[in-house]
């Protein structure tokens, strides 16, 4: 437990990352465009930022081919469980005023 598995300047330059990605998904809300338009480049900032976590600060870059098995799977039943959501609210009629 006593060496490191990141170095101190990864860590920092993924912290760095992380911050301009930040401002980004901030600056992105005054640009116009239409709504798709902002869930996609939000949704794709979010992605990357998550990446970054999980590759870096939660050493998955370093780590065997079971942690990162423990990983898909969880990313796996996420999906199942994000679409099971998703086909009920769609099912559902609208709700009329």
């Amino acid at each position: 437990m006593g060496e490191r598995t990141i170095s101190p300047r990864t860590s920092a330059a993924c912290f760095a990352a992380l911050v301009a990605l930040t401002l980004a998904t901030v600056s992105l809300s005054f640009v116009r465009m239409g709504p798709a338009g902002h869930l996609a480049a939000g949704l794709a900032f979010g992605a990357a930022k998550a990446a970054l976590v999980a590759l870096v600060f939660m050493h998955l870059i370093r780590s065997p081919a079971r942690t990162w098995l423990a990983a898909g799977l969880g990313l796996f039943w996420l999906g199942i469980f994000v679409t099971l959501t998703l086909t009920d609210y769609l099912a559902r009629p609208l709700a009329s005023f």
